[in-house]
């Protein structure tokens, strides 16, 4: 869900003239750990 939810987000700042080469890619590795460690947001504490 996270992830879907990345992709859409930098979908839509592309669409606005916005490159986020390095920023999405960051994003999209912050969205993939945060599934794998078991959650749905990147703002849980990961005990």
């Amino acid at each position: 869900m996270l992830t879907q939810n990345v992709e859409w987000y930098l979908a839509v700042r592309r669409a606005m003239g916005l490159a986020l080469h390095s920023e999405g890619a960051l994003l999209q590795s912050l969205a993939a750990f945060s599934e794998a460690a078991g959650t749905d947001s990147a703002l849980n504490r990961l005990d």
